[in-house]
């Protein structure tokens, strides 16, 4: 608020200069034209007097004296009419000064006090329900950002007036998850934990705003908060997941693949959610096959790859087998990379991956329109080997080809 004082002194120095120098002006006109007044009126008698005084004189007829009498009386009336309007211009410049001032002040004081905000704060808040509908229920793709901040402002009154509720803070915690506030997330959620400790939802929601924070220094309390919730509900598969997910970046690889082997147990083994899952344990004990691919590219084709350009590293059979790649990887061309490795866990089949090959076909190929079939225009080298499953090999490539079809 100090800002605002401020402005009010500010104001008031504006207010004077505006309308008290105008008065005081006023009043110095209406003191000094009081003897000009006085002595119009004297020097108009004194002419009348002589007029009087021609026609008993007779040098004045009778006509001639009431034409200029009336002339006289007409010219003394034009001139205090004159000073008269003055007067009162200065007199409508000090209320329209005053009025100006008034306004501007009104503007400041709006400005200071929230009203605006104020407003914009109760709609929101009477918009609670419609709003908490449309996104956290229906999860409408047509909301706009101007609808998820009014939900939050809305959500935050809500827990500032109820700010025992747990439910409160954890649905106003996910929401700022949901827009990527993570500070503003975790505050919220720690807030609900605080009110409800034992409650699994927020264990869970506080634990995901910590990783998606990626604030390191609080990885052991996330971990912990999915142990909790392990021990209270040990099927829950998204609290496994996670907590495989934070070993990846927190533990080493042998605790990693018991974590993921935790989870594969929830999984059902025909589907290809469990396939894509042991292939990914089988890298990561070193017993998937692994493909390493260095490729460079021919000088004369340097000039023909455009800005924004996409790579495709893939691998598939060479014998006639299925048309699609056992492993592709899709990424956007940076001139500095020089290798790309291909493992289990890039296959667009679970049941179909790098271990499945032993005739493989490598293709490396840079594309101007970033579409997976081939275009013209594109550039791309090729390579055939022989793969032994479980083990890591590596492969040479020259893009040295433009493709036209």
């Amino acid at each position: 608020m100090t800002w605002f004082y401020l402005a009010v002194l500010v104001l008031l120095i504006f207010a004077f200069s505006f309308v008290l120098i105008p008065s005081i002006r006023g009043r110095k006109h209406d003191v000094d034209d009081t003897p000009i007044n006085d002595l119009n009126v004297k020097l108009a008698r004194q002419r009348l007097a002589e007029l009087q005084q021609e026609r008993s004189a007779g040098v004045l007829s009778d006509e001639d004296y009431k034409q200029a009498e009336q002339e006289l009386t007409m010219a003394l009336a034009t001139e205090l009419r004159q000073q008269h309007v003055s007067t009162t211009s200065s007199s409508s410049a000090l209320w329209l000064s005053a009025l100006f001032a008034l306004s501007v002040s009104g503007v400041v004081y709006w400005q200071a006090s929230g009203i605006g905000k104020v407003t914009e704060w109760h709609q929101a808040y009477n918009n609670l329900q419609p709003l908490a509908r449309k996104i956290l229920i229906d999860q409408d793709p047509t909301a706009t950002e101007q609808e998820y901040m009014q939900l939050i402002l809305a959500m935050r009154t809500q827990v500032h007036k109820n700010p025992q509720q747990w439910e409160g803070w954890l649905s106003l915690g996910k929401l700022y998850g949901a827009l990527g506030y993570a500070e503003q997330a975790i505050e919220a959620l720690t807030k609900a934990l605080e009110l409800k400790p034992s409650q699994v939802d927020v264990q869970y929601a506080l634990a995901e705003a910590i990783i998606a924070s990626e604030q390191q220094q609080q990885y052991r309390f996330a971990a912990a908060l999915l142990q909790r919730v392990q021990e209270q509900q040990p099927q829950n598969l998204n609290a496994k997941v996670l907590y495989a997910l934070l070993g990846e970046k927190t533990a080493d690889s042998d605790e990693v693949v018991r974590r993921w082997q935790q989870v594969a147990e929830l999984l059902d083994p025909s589907s290809d959610a469990y396939a894509g899952l042991q292939a990914k344990i089988r890298d990561l004990q070193g017993l998937g096959t692994r493909l390493v691919v260095n490729f460079s590219v021919a000088p004369r084709l340097q000039s023909l790859i455009p800005d924004n350009a996409t790579l495709f590293v893939l691998a598939k059979s060479a014998q006639g087998g299925p048309p699609m790649p056992a492993a592709v990887i899709k990424t956007q061309y940076d001139p500095a990379m020089r290798q790309v490795v291909l493992t289990e866990q890039d296959a667009m089949l679970a049941d179909y991956t790098l271990s499945a090959l032993q005739q493989a076909q490598v293709i490396v190929r840079i594309s101007a329109s970033g579409q997976a079939a081939k275009q013209d225009g594109d550039i791309e080298g090729i390579a055939n080997l022989t793969l032994s499953p479980g083990t890591t090999q590596s492969v040479n490539i020259e893009i040295n080809t433009e493709v036209s079809q």
